[in-house]
């Protein structure tokens, strides 16, 4: 779990959560229900993401049809990111294996 800041790209609002790494994950994802609770700006795709389980069945959540554009601060190291909306359960959020590809050697420096 890496702890970071997140800020709108509308107003500026800053807050702050904990992200868990997933190697396995294709993408980066931040959950429905914190998206709504925190009031963050989704923008609708253009067309629908399946979801899809380990086993290759299609998730509960269906598509992801939205997704939250926002500057992502960790470590003092601010970018601005791209997540998918969906239903995570207990995780407010899950960088994937692309995040962690370009980021792998901040955390390294950091354990």
């Amino acid at each position: 779990m890496l702890p970071i800041h997140l800020k709108t790209t509308d107003i500026m609002e800053e807050l702050s959560m904990k992200a868990m790494i997933n190697t396995g994950a294709t993408r980066d994802f931040i959950d429905q229900d914190f998206v709504t609770q925190a009031k963050l700006p989704m923008q609708k795709l253009s067309q629908p993401i399946p979801v899809y389980n380990v086993n290759r069945t299609l998730n509960e959540a269906r598509s992801i049809c939205e997704v939250v554009d926002i500057v992502m601060i960790y470590n003092q190291h601010s970018k601005h990111i791209l997540l998918t909306v969906t239903q995570l359960g207990k995780q407010s959020m899950t960088l994937g294996f692309t995040w962690l590809d370009k980021h792998n050697s901040e955390i390294n420096s950091c354990i």
